[in-house]
């Protein structure tokens, strides 16, 4: 039995033998009858005969060990039954704030893709807590991003996974991994040597294979195209891929579609929101695929008709005596070591942004643009390596326009 202190409440995680005698799946329901706190989850699927099952209890404030009442309720079939059972739980419980996460660090290693590089980063968990602790893995911001944004790391030893996306290239990158539990905050810095050589991306092996598009109010009360695609998964793993328009003609929701083993073809739904700018026709996509430590890089061509709603996706109108092939131009384009945005916004009220991200929609620089309606930002584009970025102009939270730029 796992016992800690979180704040002003006592966490146990309890392990339990459980018989059901049924030949039949049943559901069990678990709670305090006396109210001296809750268990998550709550309810577990018991399989016929043995099974060892773990209940996570955390108890009310003021609760600090002694007997405790547990009340199962059953489902088999049609049939309800119930049971009670007492346990003695411990007072002398670790608190979080010791900080007794154990950190090691895996397997490093990176691709080249035609929009730069990408490394793979994992380190190994060890959380010796009754609760999941959240875990961030971050670096500066100035060097790149990392994504996932956040991952859970429950009780035991799990590896997790991180990817960088660099702004150049670097030998060595300094990493903060944070564990969260409550308001407890537990950090350990790295410095990990990243490797020299990166290989071109491999091609997936997914398939791909569009059903349907079609242009429609969306729940959220914006137009977008709902997509309907079968996808194949022909790895034996779980696997996962994120979309991304190559050239900034809109955005997919959710980017990142969850791939299962079995069935290994699945039928995925999501929705493309298009750019301001964006008037329909061919949409190159491109597709990174992750499965166990892998990262491959596969293209795919949508066609899209016109939007069914032009005057519905942007809350600021253009004003007609504006063109629009001047209101965001970068020049020189391809850039060198320096280059300059020249923007012009049309209305002067609302919030006014300008945003530089990668390919896949991580934003590198942003700008906000207070009383001026023109102007020009000088951009330090040494920073970033070969590839293609993404200058996107945007309004009241509206993008107005996008524009692609190259960094030789």
């Amino acid at each position: 039995m796992i016992c800690n202190q979180v704040g002003s409440q006592t966490v146990y995680q309890i392990v339990i033998n459980i018989n059901n005698p049924s030949s039949q799946t049943a559901w069990a329901t678990f709670t305090s009858p006396t109210g001296q706190g809750y268990f998550s989850p709550s309810t577990l699927v018991l399989p016929p005969w043995n099974s060892t099952q773990t209940l996570t209890f955390t108890g009310q404030v003021g609760f600090n060990g002694g007997n405790l009442t547990i009340h199962v309720s059953a489902v088999v079939g049609d049939k309800v039954c119930q049971q009670e059972f007492d346990v003695d739980l411990p007072s002398d419980c670790i608190p979080v704030e010791e900080c007794q996460f154990g950190y090691k660090l895996g397997d490093v290693s990176c691709i080249r893709t035609g929009s730069g590089l990408i490394y793979h980063i994992s380190i190994e968990i060890t959380n010796p807590y009754a609760v999941s602790a959240t875990t961030v893995l971050s670096v500066p911001t100035s060097m790149g991003t990392i994504s996932p944004v956040s991952v859970t790391s429950p009780n035991g030893i799990t590896m997790q996974h991180f990817y960088f996306y660099p702004n150049n290239g670097y030998f060595s990158l300094p990493v903060t991994v944070t564990n969260t539990i409550g308001t407890v905050n537990c950090i350990k810095e790295f410095e990990i040597r990243l490797p020299e050589y990166c290989p071109p991306a491999r091609r997936c092996n997914f398939t791909y294979q569009v059903n349907s598009i079609v242009c429609q109010q969306q729940t959220n009360g914006s137009f977008g195209y709902s997509i309907s695609m079968a996808v194949t998964n022909p790895y034996s793993v779980p696997a996962t891929i994120t979309l991304t328009a190559t050239n900034g003609e809109g955005v997919f929701v959710p980017a990142t579609l969850s791939l299962p083993i079995n069935p290994t073809i699945t039928v995925q739904s999501f929705v493309f929101y298009p750019s301001a700018w964006f008037l329909g026709g061919n949409v190159e996509v491109m597709i990174e695929g992750h499965y166990k430590d892998e990262i491959c890089i596969s293209y795919l061509r949508m066609r899209f008709n016109e939007p069914c709603c032009l005057t519905c996706r942007i809350k600021t109108p253009v004003d007609l005596n504006a063109s629009s092939d001047n209101l965001l131009v970068i020049a020189p384009n391809p850039a060198g070591a320096q280059s300059t945005i020249f923007y012009t916004f049309v209305k002067p009220t609302g919030t006014k942004r300008i945003l530089l991200t990668d390919v896949l929609g991580r934003v590198l620089q942003e700008w906000t643009i207070n009383d001026d309606l023109k102007g020009a930002l000088e951009v330090d584009t040494s920073r970033y390596a070969q590839g293609s970025y993404l200058i996107m102009m945007q309004q009241e939270g509206e993008a107005l326009k996008q524009i692609k730029m190259v960094k030789q």
